[in-house]
């Protein structure tokens, strides 16, 4: 009975084990030359990913599915017009997906937005497009079961107003609110507290001057509870992402390219409270990088996980910032899917870790990047390394403005029935294991002496480098290196993947090669063994040769390590016979100077 109680507990813990761990890893999926990730949805076994592919010169959304280990399942593409893209995906309260999208148009100021209904098969239950100009940038499931959406309004080609929408479980628009000031404005994101009160945040720009960060509070009618909230500095701002942090408070993010003094844009957070308030601000900088906040997703304990990527232009480090309510920075650590540029533009809590998904530009091809790691942001993997990073952190006071902004209320949609269509994939492991080894041609050489190094292993994939203390690469035979200066010589091969960087370091050992004593000489000037002289298998630095005959007396003293005896003694040809030899001699090895003694016989022949 006891056995079969401690049975049936560890069982249960391996089951409890085996169900909470996590599947960490990374992944490259391809299907033409463009794709990107730029929204997912978690799902009890994976998740399913939106974006855009790019079989032609228009963009169509993408939609894959992937399981708990990054394995495409399936993937469709959905037509709802030329030029499309998915921005966001929210799970309804019925199980079923609210996929928001926009349509880019062929011509500034002429895109148009839209959402539909789909089955976790990915299967289309209805479709609803926008008849204004407008553009969608993110949606979060309400209370009631409906749907917030933010974005923007675009009218007489160029003017931009911030836009938020309320949307029942069925698609249909409960309220609208478009407001702005006489210039630009978006709304970027937006939260719904118990009450119904609806809180966003995105920029505003006046007519003229610089954008700023904006917070706004709407009532459950979607009317403003009151003016729109300004922060700034006296470089451009925007708040693109907004959180509930406890006690009446919410924590923005976004960028800002003021208070440093850098020309780089830093990460802008600010906490506010529900009527508007600033309490603290902080930016964040990385040397020589400009950074914005691409999503934020709240942890227990009022932590919380900013993906961070530049703002524009194809070179981006894909970063991860943990910080907590009080601004501490926990982790920052970069993470690179193989190419030249990366971003992740969403990131989600899943179970015990985190599950992120982007894109990673690599010669031009745009690749969609997944990857899962534990909640520090790390992998259980060798070959997955994400890099940390100096990122610092500076308290700033930015100027706060109030406006009250002109508010309407348009927004018509018509029914739209999207298209979808099975399409093949591509997926590879950004992880995957490689090797690193060489040789060299000589494990010894004396000072000034060169070597080869021969590489005996190549992974597909991986950047190979060489590095030397001790001596130098030949630039022009780069598997060749001489020995310049000091007394140790090391090569070290770096082996460089997807963030990974392994290091193996060997040394050729400088002056170690054994010394030679000949035992005859035949001093009978045929220039063949004419000298008895050490042959040093590196050059002694000093010698000191002495040479007896058997009574003891002397008859050769050197000091040159170059030079020997010549058989003569007093001038005249010494008789042939047995000598003894006793030779002192200094010598650098592997940078150590030391003094050898040596002696010995010698027999001169005639």
């Amino acid at each position: 009975m006891r056995y079969s109680l401690f049975f049936a507990i560890s069982m249960a813990l391996a089951l409890c084990k085996q169900a909470n761990a996590q599947n960490l890893f990374q992944r490259a999926i391809d299907i033409h030359f463009h794709e990107q990730s730029t929204t997912m949805e978690l799902m009890p076994d994976g998740a399913i990913l939106a974006g855009s592919t790019r079989p032609g010169n228009n963009n169509t959304i993408l939609l894959v599915r992937v399981n708990t280990a990054g394995n495409v399942l399936w993937t469709k593409t959905v037509n709802a017009g030329a030029n499309t893209i998915a921005v966001d995906l929210v799970k309804a309260q019925d199980g079923n997906l609210l996929l928001v999208y926009n349509n880019l148009g062929t011509a500034p100021g002429t895109a148009t937005s839209g959402w539909m209904k789909l089955t976790t098969d990915g299967a289309v239950l209805w479709g609803k497009k926008s008849i204004s100009n407008s553009l969608l940038l993110r949606a979060e499931a309400a209370s009631d079961g409906g749907f917030l959406l933010c974005g923007m309004s675009i009218t007489g080609g160029s003017t931009r107003t911030a836009m938020i929408l309320k949307l029942d479980q069925n698609g249909t628009i409960d309220w609208s609110t478009v407001f702005g000031e006489n210039g630009s404005s978006v709304a970027y994101d937006c939260r719904e507290d118990a009450q119904g009160f609806v809180y966003c945040c995105g920029e505003t720009r006046e007519s003229t001057g610089p954008a700023r960060g904006f917070w706004a509070k709407l009532g459950p009618d979607g009317d403003l509870t009151g003016p729109v909230m300004k922060f700034g500095s006296d470089q451009s701002d925007g708040f693109t992402n907004i959180e509930p942090l406890g006690n009446d408070r919410s924590l923005v993010t976004g960028y800002t390219r003021g208070f440093s003094g850098s020309i780089y844009s830093s990460v802008f957070t600010a906490v506010v409270d529900d009527n508007g308030e600033l309490k603290s601000s902080y930016i964040y900088q990385l040397d020589e990088t400009s950074l914005t906040v691409q999503d934020m997703e709240a942890l227990s304990g009022d932590q919380f996980v900013l993906s961070l990527s530049t703002m524009v232009g194809n070179i981006s480090p894909a970063v991860l910032l943990k910080i907590n309510g009080a601004g501490d920075q926990l982790f920052a650590s970069q993470y690179r899917g193989g190419g030249e540029s990366d971003a992740f533009l969403r990131v989600r809590k899943n179970g015990n870790g985190l599950l992120l998904s982007g894109v990673s530009v690599f010669n031009g091809d745009t690749d969609i990047f997944l990857a899962s790691t534990d909640l520090n942001g790390n992998f259980d993997d060798e070959f997955c390394c994400p890099a940390p990073v100096n990122i610092t952190r500076q308290s700033v006071t930015p100027t706060v403005k109030a406006f009250v902004p002109t508010q309407t209320a348009f927004y018509a949609v018509q029914p739209q029935t999207p298209s979808v269509q099975d399409v093949q994939t591509t997926s590879r492991n950004l992880c995957n294991s490689f090797e690193l080894d060489f040789s060299l041609s000589k494990d010894t050489i004396c000072r000034g002496e060169c070597v080869k190094i021969i590489n005996t292993v190549t992974t597909p994939g991986v950047d190979y480098t060489f590095e030397v203390q001790g001596g130098s690469i030949d630039p022009d035979t780069l598997t060749k290196v001489c020995h310049t200066d000091g007394g140790v010589l090391f090569v070290t091969m770096t082996a460089t993947s997807a963030g990974c960087v392994k290091k193996l370091t060997k040394q050729v050992s400088l002056g170690t090669k054994s010394d030679d004593f000949p035992n005859a000489f035949t001093p009978n000037g045929d220039n063949s063994n004419d000298v008895f002289m050490p042959v040093f298998g590196c050059p002694a630095l000093t010698m000191s040769l002495h040479v007896y005959n058997r009574w003891g007396n002397e008859v050769y003293h050197g000091t040159d390590p170059a030079g020997g005896w010549d058989g003569n003694a007093d001038g005249q040809p010494a008789p042939s016979d047995v000598y003894v030899w006793i030779l002192e001699y200094e010598v650098e090895r592997d940078g150590v100077r030391s003094t050898l003694q040596e002696r010995g016989q010698v027999t001169l022949i005639r």
